[in-house]
């Protein structure tokens, strides 16, 4: 039985965002802790909402989903919920992403966001997890400099690199070369998104020279290009595409993942 097989291998996830993998019934009694929402009645509505046919469709429901994160209690149950997922699908190492200046703006502090969400990870002894924190784009360089800065001080619970998502096609990767640099000058290990939504300045070679994903600098932290699949056609390095590898992911969180050799 091949899926008994998949499901009994011992797995590692290297790339999954702590908001995008809230299990459904986590964030329904999230719902339902602050008062319901019409958009969703029940579970089976809330499922549905997930179903995405376009990029812009997905962002209008990531920031739909995230007013229901409003306390760091909220994190906690997220983190150990989703931590609790992975370790039912025999993942023993997972790198996860978290957003923190989309809560920093609704007066949530880096800190003890971390910490929060760090506590959840801990309920679940049998997945080592680490966190990068993803800079958004559509922030902008200025803020997340700020970000990045207060970052430093949590760096013992676990956070080990920084990367960029957010809108590629709208924001393009060179404004942040210098917050790359300073990140790779703390000590953080680097990656940026690529590819989510289709061709243009925000990946390929764009992220190679002004950010350096993609190959390792001497003396420098490691850099690791993330990116989906949709972004494969749109490599037009033989230095880059020598670099892509499909990733072998679990059943749940499909996708293509890369890493910088």
């Amino acid at each position: 039985n091949q899926m008994t097989w998949f499901d009994s291998l011992p797995k590692i996830e290297i790339h999954l965002h702590l908001e995008g993998a809230i299990p459904f019934p986590a964030l329904w009694e999230l719902i339902q802790k602050y008062g319901g929402n019409p958009s969703a009645p029940d579970l089976e509505a809330l499922e549905k909402k997930f179903r995405y046919t376009n990029f812009q469709q997905f962002i209008e429901t990531w920031f739909w989903k995230n007013q229901f994160l409003r306390e760091y209690e909220d994190f906690t149950h997220i983190a150990h919920l989703t931590a609790r997922d992975l370790a039912n699908q025999n993942i023993r190492y997972a790198e996860i992403f978290y957003s923190p200046s989309s809560f920093v703006r609704k007066g949530l502090q880096v800190q003890e966001l971390t910490q929060a969400i760090k506590k959840g990870f801990a309920r679940v002894p049998e997945i080592k997890m680490a966190l990068i924190a993803d800079l958004v784009r559509n922030v902008g360089p200025e803020v997340e400099m700020v970000v990045l800065e207060q970052l430093k001080d949590v760096k013992k619970l676990g956070v080990i690199g920084i990367g960029i998502g957010g809108s590629e096609h709208e924001f393009p990767p060179e404004p942040f070369e210098k917050l790359f640099h300073r990140a790779r000058e703390l000590g953080f290990h680097t990656t940026a998104h690529a590819g989510e939504a289709g061709c243009g300045r925000g990946h390929g070679t764009s992220l190679v020279g002004s950010l350096a994903i993609g190959g390792v600098i001497p003396g420098e932290p490691r850099n690791r290009f993330s990116a989906s699949a949709s972004s494969m056609p749109c490599v037009d390095s033989p230095s880059m595409a020598r670099s892509w590898s499909p990733g072998f992911r679990p059943a749940r969180h499909a996708g293509v993942s890369s890493i910088g050799v």
